[in-house]
């Protein structure tokens, strides 16, 4: 859900996003998508996959939700993760999604400015 959103909001900044889940179509959930309909973008046809090693290294910011995504950008050598603690609403509510939704968009505005979109 935050590489969806960060792509709509800032369209001009190139986003890579990894889940430690299995990479499985039925990983998304209709709370999701739900969510990020209602900021206008369709993720109805997302698979998660696994974050990729050699992105990681090469990105000019790194930002990660929660411990276990910044014990795997610390692995790879990305000590300078920005690290926020989001609560990952997997398979939660709508209500749960939409709260996180809110947390990552403030956070986006947070580290790359108000964005244009809206």
């Amino acid at each position: 859900m935050a590489e969806y959103l960060a792509r709509k909001l800032y369209p001009e900044i190139e986003f890579h996003s990894g889940a430690g889940g299995s990479p499985e179509p039925s990983d998304h959930t209709e709370s999701a998508v739900i969510t990020l309909r209602r900021y206008r973008i369709d993720g109805s046809a997302h698979v998660p996959h696994k974050p990729d090693p050699e992105t990681l290294r090469t990105a000019d910011v790194v930002i990660v939700f929660g411990p276990t995504a910044e014990r795997f950008a610390n692995d790879h050598g990305r000590t300078d993760a920005k690290q926020f603690n989001v609560t990952d609403p997997y398979r939660g509510s709508l209500q749960e999604y939409s709260e996180c939704s809110m947390e990552i968009v403030g956070i986006l505005a947070e580290e790359f400015g108000k964005s244009r979109a809206y």
